[in-house]
């Protein structure tokens, strides 16, 4: 019989477009089917409905609850040892630091000798910036094949490094996809993009492709589901590029499963991922995906043996979407592939990476 232990989990938002906090989700349900106690606490937004997401037994908890544009940098300000006592109560056998960069810091802090401490990349620290924090960790957890590789390499093996994949509830997903919409799609090639609306995503050069493909004559439509400080600016640009009838900004979703279901390609145009898991959700509900060349996105391209990857400039980026337009019967192709392969992306086959830990 496997010990109960308490096992803490650190990130930085709990709430609903956070894709770090949907994996997080994953990851302490499936410690608590375990049998473990777990405790996930939030340094800064905490969106209590969220909580729904989480099984009973899984405590979740803010410690802030609320942020704006430069809060990190005030929280910052105190030393991280003092910041874990704010934030850690218990004794846990297992603390987990499960986003850069605070997160992290705030664990290898920790002044429990006697627990396990795990630190998890899910975007990738260029010039290792953080490295004596990570050598402060009993092992690195990279939710990529490519980092856990790219880590290693790095560091000499010097530091435990592994990868287990962002855990994701894909029944859970292909459920809340079925559900209605209060809005109809035409019949135009429709693309999705999903997350938080700031500058890394690349949400602006994304309509700025759009602009320019619809100038070359091509019918198409884009989804864009969140929020973010760059809403308005995208909503300024779409109104001169005239693409108010083709671009349609529906904000944050509680549900945002059932709007990328009715879509035909997920489009990551993002600066910098670590393995997006909005990608994979789309794959989970038969979505194919068009990204960036960012950290991750081709292991899901090619595990899913379906959509493509494109390079990080904006030419780059229209190009694949003139592609897609112009050869519908690629997607057609595409989604037909993700039905058989997109158990590769399930829980339960993921799930068992997680024996690699000592939990």
């Amino acid at each position: 019989m496997i010990p109960v232990k308490k096992i803490y989990i650190l990130i930085n938002h709990f709430q609903t477009q956070d894709g770090v906090a949907r994996t997080a989700v994953g990851l302490a349900n499936e410690l608590a089917k375990r049998g473990h106690q777990v405790t996930l606490q939030s340094l800064f937004k905490f969106e209590p409905g969220m909580k729904s997401w989480l099984l009973p037994q899984v405590e979740a908890k803010p410690f802030c609850g609320f942020y704006f544009r430069g809060f990190s940098k005030v929280l910052k300000l105190l030393p991280d040892r003092v910041l874990y006592r704010m934030l850690v109560k218990e004794r846990y056998d297992v603390e987990i630091g499960f986003c850069m960069e605070m997160p992290e810091k705030i664990i290898a802090a920790s002044t429990n000798t006697d627990c396990r401490h795990y630190g998890w990349i899910h975007g990738y620290d260029k010039g290792l910036k953080l490295l004596d924090t990570y050598r402060k960790m009993d092992k690195i957890v990279a939710v990529s094949k490519c980092n856990e590789e790219r880590f290693r390499e790095e560091t000499g093996g010097t530091i435990p490094v592994c990868c287990c994949h962002n855990l994701v509830d894909d029944n859970k997903v292909r459920t809340m996809g079925a559900e209605a919409i209060p809005v109809e799609r035409g019949p135009e090639m429709t693309f999705v993009v999903v997350g938080r609306l700031e500058p890394g995503k690349g949400v602006l050069r994304l309509i700025e492709c759009c602009g320019k493909l619809k100038q070359e004559g091509e019918k198409l439509s884009l989804w864009v589901i969140g929020d973010g400080e760059e809403r308005s600016r995208l909503e300024n640009r779409t109104k001169e590029l005239g693409l108010t009838e083709n671009v349609r900004f529906f904000g944050a979703q509680s549900n945002p499963y059932a709007y990328m279901s009715r879509a035909d390609v997920l489009v990551c145009a993002s600066f910098a991922e670590g393995y997006s898991t909005v990608c994979v959700e789309a794959n989970m509900l038969g979505i194919p995906v068009l990204s960036t060349c960012v950290d991750g996105a081709k292991e899901i391209v090619d595990d899913a043996g379906a959509g493509m990857v494109v390079g990080m400039d904006d030419d780059s980026l229209c190009d694949g979407l003139r592609k897609v337009l112009r050869e519908p019967e690629l997607v057609a192709e595409w989604k037909k592939t993700v039905e058989t392969t997109r158990q590769v992306f399930s829980y339960r086959n993921r799930a068992s990476e997680l024996d690699q830990l000592d939990f």
